[in-house]
């Protein structure tokens, strides 16, 4: 995305795709007042996934002047895409992008990031970096190394001070506050939670923060996270941000202490009765008092291609008297830093877990809604006809369909679109509906007849224009004359069709020269066709010939054309020559999983129809 006009942040988004770990995707800025979003390489906020549509959807910024506006803030706009825009378990046309309320396009989950308020045209990043300034003196420690001090001085690590006595009224407290951060299920209120637990009166601190830093450029000044809370009774000041702390912090990834005096110069630690071997110094002048800083780290992220600001660590900050300045008020700092991560775990393992719900709900209605467009015991005249239809998923992209048409005739289709799941059941509707919507234009013209080539480029037509790039489909179709067995077979780009004597029988047709559907504009040829009584037509998908046994070979077309014959020899009518040959295929299969979808589509000419 381009530098707006302003040049102002008015936030950051976070889009989280389904398949990866909750709150591991990429950062983008929002700095323009219009922001379109989908999967079009010329969209602003590209997310690249067939389930989002070229232009999905559109964020717009309102700056709070309009009646119809509390106060400034975000709002997502569907463009009229094809999988919509959803917040929770409803679709909408539009709705407020807020930090608490994540909204799903497709695959993709969008998070807003709000660190602090924001209004007008600058949403406070630039003034909290201001306010954030290093405020070390000449004498600090800029050089810090990684992993040490500098001069022989320099901030202490936990594990570098002495083993700790905590008081059993401290860890009541600290624990009582990790079990309250379950009920709370806004992030901000957690995040300022922690910041209070510090400033309470058991815990006696004089201000704490949250701040982010940045762990691949440690020259940029830190941003606030959560506000600086201060104990009851004090002023509330801006934090003595130390570079020594930070950077030591960054460095070991494990909580940091140092003070502004010398070592023995203070009193002793509350509940230890001193512990000057765990004091080190800081070079933050004491003009006014004599303090401690304490930093623990709660959370990271960033650092992926498209990130944002990179690789970044949240930081709880704390400035205390010089008598906390120990390992016990370390290490206490250091378990409600834990507590806090793990209450952070178990609220995204709770999101992650709704999400999961949600989606399992909408597999759920998708299959209802893909069943119903499958034919159930269908009636045609002059034919029985057997249907056998089993997604490999909770959905699939399969599609079959027999019906009689206003002319007596019958159309019969059987298409296997590209790929599994949602996203392929989404394309085999759309056929379907342009089948049906064929089919009845074509009857709605007086004389006029079905074209079974011209039904089909239609269909062609249509995936080109609106399905995902990529997405394909084999299809074979037949329209039959039920008096006479007479009628044509188109194939594009789909196994063969069969025809099955009365005897047993077995012969393919041709596949011919057509294309498959939705690549390119194309001309359709088909093939004559006749059935005589007793002869039956069986269309089927791949998932029958690419069926793998235990030692993973597949069972191929001969094999499938030698199983279709006796399973119609073995049962007399229809419905039971389908149930042989998937006795057939679950016995070759074995303890083999599955890998595709299994359709087949059986049509008897009866002996009736021959008058």
């Amino acid at each position: 995305m381009g530098e707006s006009e302003t040049g102002f942040i008015r936030g950051r988004v976070r889009a989280d795709h389904r398949d990866q770990p909750p709150g591991s995707g990429g950062v983008f800025p929002l700095q323009d007042a219009v922001i379109v979003v989908g999967r079009s390489r010329d969209a602003d906020l590209r997310l690249d996934d067939s389930t989002v549509s070229r232009r999905h959807a559109e964020l717009r910024w309102a700056d709070g002047s309009d009646d119809t506006q509390d106060a400034a803030g975000w709002r997502i706009i569907d463009l009229g895409s094809q999988n919509g825009v959803w917040v929770g378990d409803e679709r909408v046309a539009e709705a407020e992008l807020r930090a608490d309320q994540p909204v799903r396009l497709g695959a993709f989950t969008l998070h807003l990031l709000v660190d602090q308020a924001s209004a007008g045209e600058d949403d406070g990043t630039e003034e909290l970096e201001r306010t954030l300034v290093w405020q070390e003196d000449s004498s600090g420690f800029g050089g810090l190394a990684a992993g040490g001090g500098a001069q022989g001085r320099g901030v202490a690590a936990l594990d570098e001070l002495s083993v700790p006595a905590l008081e059993a009224e401290h860890i009541r407290y600290l624990l009582d506050f990790g079990r309250s951060l379950l009920g709370m299920d806004l992030a901000a209120d957690r995040r300022g939670a922690l910041c209070r637990v510090m400033v309470s009166g058991e815990m006696g601190c004089r201000c704490a923060t949250m701040i982010r830093v940045w762990v691949d450029r440690p020259e940029k000044p830190p941003r606030v996270v959560s506000p600086s809370v201060a104990r009851v009774g004090e002023a509330l000041e801006e934090p003595h941000v130390s570079r020594s702390v930070l950077r030591a912090l960054v460095a070991r990834r494990q909580p940091v202490m140092a003070t502004n005096e010398g070592a023995g110069q203070g009193g002793g630690s509350a509940g230890s009765g001193g512990d000057d071997s765990s004091w080190a110094e800081l070079s933050i002048n004491a003009e006014q008092a004599a303090i401690t800083v304490m930093a623990a780290p709660v959370g990271e992220g960033g650092g992926d291609e498209g990130a944002g600001d990179g690789a970044w660590l949240d930081v709880l900050y704390v400035v205390a008297q010089r008598e906390r300045g120990s390992s016990v008020w370390l290490t206490l700092l250091e378990l409600a830093a834990r507590l806090y991560r793990e209450g952070e775990s178990a609220w995204g393992l709770r999101a992650a877990a709704a999400e999961r719900a949600a989606a399992d709900r909408e597999q759920t209605q998708a299959r209802k809604i893909q069943l119903g467009l499958v034919p159930d015991r269908p009636t045609v005249k002059g034919f029985e006809v057997g249907v056998w239809f089993d997604p490999c998923l909770a959905v699939g992209g399969d599609y079959v369909d027999v019906m009689n048409l206003k002319d007596g005739q019958v159309l019969a289709v059987l298409a296997d679109v590209s790929g599994k799941g949602l996203q392929a059941a989404l394309v085999t509707a759309a056929v379907h509906a342009v089948v049906h919507a064929g089919v009845a234009q074509a009857e709605g013209v007086e004389g006029a007849g079905l074209s079974l080539a011209t039904l089909l480029e239609r269909v062609n037509d249509h995936l080109c224009e609106y399905t995902p790039t990529g997405s394909f489909a084999t299809l074979v179709a037949a329209l039959l004359d039920p008096a006479t067995g007479e009628g044509e077979v188109c194939n594009a780009g789909h196994p063969p069709a069969m025809v099955v004597g009365a005897d047993g029988s077995v012969s393919a047709m041709g596949t011919g020269d057509n294309m498959i559907l939705g690549c390119i504009e194309t001309t359709l040829s088909c093939e004559a066709v006749r059935l005589e009584p007793g002869q039956t037509l069986v269309f089927y998908s791949d998932g029958l010939t690419e069926a793998v046994d235990e030692s993973g070979a597949m069972l191929g077309i001969e094999a499938l054309q030698s199983a279709i014959g006796q399973a119609c020899a073995a049962a007399g009518g229809v419905e039971g020559r389908v149930a042989e040959l998937r006795r057939a295929l679950v016995a070759y299969q074995g303890s083999a999983a599955r890998a595709d979808d299994e359709t087949a589509l059986f049509l008897c000419r009866t002996a009736e129809s021959s008058g």
